[in-house]
């Protein structure tokens, strides 16, 4: 293969995508280790947590809506061993469509959730505890939302290739993001609504 046919197979080219998400996670791992210490060190010099007079975190519907969020990793993980077995592009394209869809699911219901949370009084600006709530949320909610894209821009990617293996490293990348986006929620589920 030549220098000039290298440069122009996709998959060679979309390598750049797996380095740089990899890059990318692990620079925003950092960043959520460093809000996550932010916050446990600021709760632990509370004496009260959460403090009195602030609306209860909906934990049952977080937690079914956490099984939703697994689940959606789960099929991207279905589709990602597609590119390896004998799956047709169909298939591999179900499971990242479901695995999408349930992603959207996992957003709507959060944002809802957000919706009451305002109304019955939990804001950014009126308590330490809202802040560091809409902080924390809001941020993973913001990856989410930005991994969804990459989600979508994958499924358009995966559907516009006659050879769904020349485009494995543009799912590679948006799979990645997304099942870091997915690993991180139990965590911050377990210390924001849970402890």
């Amino acid at each position: 293969m030549t220098t000039s046919t290298a440069l122009r197979d996709p998959r060679k080219n979309n390598l750049n995508a797996i380095v740089g998400m990899i890059y990318f996670i692990t620079t925003e791992t950092l960043v959520f280790a460093g809000m996550l210490y932010m916050y446990l060190s600021l709760r632990n010099n509370m004496v009260n947590w959460p403090p009195p007079g602030q609306p209860r975190l909906p934990v049952e519907v977080t937690w079914a809506n956490t099984m939703v969020l697994l689940a959606s990793g789960v099929f991207l993980i279905l589709a990602g061993k597609g590119f390896y077995g004998k799956s047709s592009k169909e298939k591999v394209l179900k499971h990242l469509g479901i695995g999408t869809a349930l992603g959207v699911l996992f957003l709507g219901i959060q944002g809802f959730e957000w919706i009451r949370l305002i109304g019955f009084g939990l804001t950014f600006s009126g308590s330490m505890y809202g802040g560091l709530f809409y902080l924390l949320i809001g941020t993973h909610a913001v990856h989410a939302v930005t991994a969804m894209g990459f989600l979508i821009w994958a499924i358009l990617a995966l559907k516009a290739a006659d050879d769904m293996h020349s485009r494995q490293n543009v799912f590679i990348a948006a799979q990645m993001f997304w099942l870091f986006v997915v690993g991180v929620w139990p965590m911050l589920f377990v210390l924001v609504y849970l402890l």
